[in-house]
């Protein structure tokens, strides 16, 4: 029964579409100042991983790596998964997307261990379901992202309980998200664009066109630098901060 009313209830949520209205922005082209290939195939999405000053990275094959700064493979989960599209690190726990089943699958990082798995129900196109998480600490709020046709925000609270939907008409797609600095940032595979926008409405703020086939995971780390990963060309770009 509790099933049935979440799904209702994310059903009523989608049909109260607030629009995140198109914007003309101006987009500043910016350059990797470094790129190499990377031990993980068809890799999706990229956190990082304070603990160990390491990497996890999501595969479209449904598998789950912790690697190196630079991409080397250090452990695998032995869970099998399905289409896995984007991974965060919130509270010492990794929150992992499973597109096609509509799962959002919780680990434990040091042991790699499935804990829990969230099904958030979602009528979209098989391969067109959720393709980003982020989670913006100062409202203690999810941030789920369909791929395409159309783009949904979707806030969910840390139950993931459905608070509100946001259409975002300012890309053909979006294949990853990450928040850092106050800001969430979302990345287009399709328009190569990096947008940064404002968590309270997803307003754009600044907007960055980026050399690379098929950008598909996007993160920050520590020192402020900006790190890409090609699915289709098994590469990790480097680029400074592009707000410097």
């Amino acid at each position: 029964m509790m099933y049935f009313k979440f799904r209702i209830a994310v059903a009523l949520f989608v049909l109260s579409i607030a629009s995140a209205y198109p914007q003309k922005i101006k987009k500043t082209k910016i350059a990797p100042y470094m790129s190499h290939y990377i031990e993980v195939s068809e890799p999706s999405g990229l956190v990082y991983y304070p603990n160990n000053n390491s990497l996890f990275i999501v595969s479209d094959n449904g598998d789950l790596f912790e690697t190196t700064l630079d991409g080397k493979i250090l452990r695998q989960a032995h869970y099998e998964g399905v289409d896995f599209e984007a991974v965060t690190f919130v509270n010492g726990l990794l929150y992992v997307v499973e597109e096609r089943h509509r799962n959002v699958l919780v680990f434990d990082p040091k042991e790699l261990k499935l804990l829990h798995t969230f099904h958030i129900p979602y009528s979209g196109g098989r391969n067109k379901g959720f393709e980003s998480i982020a989670y913006i600490p100062d409202s203690r709020k999810f941030i789920l992202i369909t791929e395409k046709d159309p783009v949904y925000v979707m806030e969910f609270d840390t139950a993931f309980r459905p608070l509100n939907v946001y259409r975002f008409e300012a890309a053909r797609d979006i294949s990853s998200a990450t928040y850092f600095e106050g800001f969430l940032y979302l990345l287009s595979d399709e328009d190569r664009t990096i947008f940064q926008l404002s968590p309270k409405d997803y307003s754009i703020v600044q907007a960055w066109k980026v050399p690379i086939i098929n950008p598909e995971g996007i993160m920050f780390l520590p020192d402020r630098s900006l790190r890409i990963v090609s699915d289709d060309r098994e590469k990790l770009y480097y680029f400074k901060n592009p707000i410097q």
